[in-house]
């Protein structure tokens, strides 16, 4: 079964990939920076700001749906630049590509290691609930490598605090055949995103942004063990509105000053 599920990790899964440690969301600190000199947003060319959004498919879908918000903001500009199935090296791999084209944005929101966890539970002991330390220190060291490649171009980096996984099964889904959703592997994936979240709490003093879910089946989608870890547009909407909020604090800190 581990091997199947690694298969279909590498092949079709993009999952967000920070996780909070609460149902609820959390927002960071605004000062200070882990290996760069922006502790603070600076519109090179006055409002608006570049924002890119950068992470996998629930990137993706979350920055689909903030287009409507983002039309109705002057001051700042988002460019999704999330990619189904990226995992935190490829998100390194894609943040160096970038920069060797375009000029660095104003504010980037990183959100990867999803697939990271995923691919870690497919070699993992079968008992175990979550990543080791080691996984989660990797994946947090990529992602701040991410930022570390940003801020000496200017960018304020924050990172995302992803959605977990639906680790229930959906009441939409009570005909589907035993077996068919792993609620094992969502659980260690759900667990891998509350470490990543508390590893990126206590390390990263830049900011982040928390897109943690309830558990409400309204928010989550269903059919398929993919869709466990994956948002309906209900969901969506939500971390769109937490993404809105934290970069009007954002905006508001560098038109203040």
């Amino acid at each position: 079964m581990r091997y199947l599920f690694g298969f279909l990790c590498v092949c079709g899964l993009g999952v967000v990939s920070l996780v909070g440690c609460s149902e609820t969301a959390g927002d960071g600190g605004n000062g200070g920076t882990a290996g760069g000199p922006v502790d603070q947003v600076t519109c090179s060319n006055s409002l608006p700001c570049t924002v890119w959004l950068l992470g996998d498919s629930n990137t993706e879908a979350m920055a689909r749906n903030f287009a409507t918000i983002d039309a109705n903001h002057d001051e700042y500009d988002a460019v999704n630049l999330g990619r189904a199935g990226a995992s935190s090296v490829d998100g390194l791999a894609h943040i160096e590509s970038l920069l060797a084209m375009e000029e660095a944005p104003e504010i980037a929101v990183v959100t990867y290691g999803g697939m990271d966890i995923l691919e870690s539970y497919s070699t993992a002991p079968q008992n175990a609930t979550g990543p080791t330390d080691d996984v989660v220190d990797q994946i947090y060291a990529n992602l701040e490598a991410i930022c570390e490649l940003l801020q000496p171009q200017g960018a304020y980096c924050i990172l995302g605090k992803s959605i977990g996984a639906l680790t229930q099964l959906h009441p939409l889904d009570e005909g589907l055949p035993d077996g068919s959703i792993d609620f094992a592997a969502l659980k260690y994936v759900d667990r891998g995103y509350v470490l990543l979240g508390e590893a990126i709490e206590e390390r990263y003093q830049p900011g982040w942004v928390s897109f943690r879910m309830p558990k409400d089946f309204d928010l989550w989608d269903h059919g398929s063990f993919l869709a466990y870890a994956h948002l309906t547009e209900a969901g969506y909407s939500i971390m769109s509105s937490r993404l809105e909020a934290k970069l009007d604090d954002l905006i508001d800190s560098y038109q203040t000053r």
